[in-house]
């Protein structure tokens, strides 16, 4: 889950705050390099950043927005970042599991269907 920042070290997946005005969206996947403090939001939720924004754009009171509520890509990486344990499966192989659907989301291209696709595999692999 690596990528390699444009100062040449690999980037590290984590999850960032962005802030918009009086907006506030938490756990926001980015890629962010230890090096040069560089971010970079993934292609696969700059669409639903950019729908956010937009229809938060009016806002007049200060407002947060947890992303991995309206993200599955999100939800997944909140999951496999915090290893939660889970009383139905082992968590390690669950926690594996986790990350092999992560994994082949974050090299889909396809932004339309990935929080369907995505739901659909969790919702198989945690009943």
């Amino acid at each position: 889950m690596f990528k390699t920042c444009t100062c040449g070290k690999d980037m590290e997946v984590t999850l960032r705050t962005l802030y918009f005005k009086k907006l506030e969206i938490r756990n926001v996947p980015v890629y962010s390099c230890p090096t040069c403090q560089h971010n970079e939001l993934f292609h696969q939720v700059k669409k639903k950043i950019q729908e956010i924004v937009y229809d938060n754009r009016n806002t007049i009171k200060k407002q947060t927005i947890y992303f991995e509520q309206v993200s599955e890509l999100a939800n997944l990486l909140m999951m496999t970042f915090h290893k939660q344990d889970y009383p139905f499966k082992e968590a390690e192989s669950l926690q594996m599991e986790l990350e092999e659907i992560l994994e082949e989301a974050l090299y889909n291209d396809k932004d339309d269907m990935l929080d369907k696709q995505l739901h659909k595999k969790i919702e198989k692999l945690l009943h």
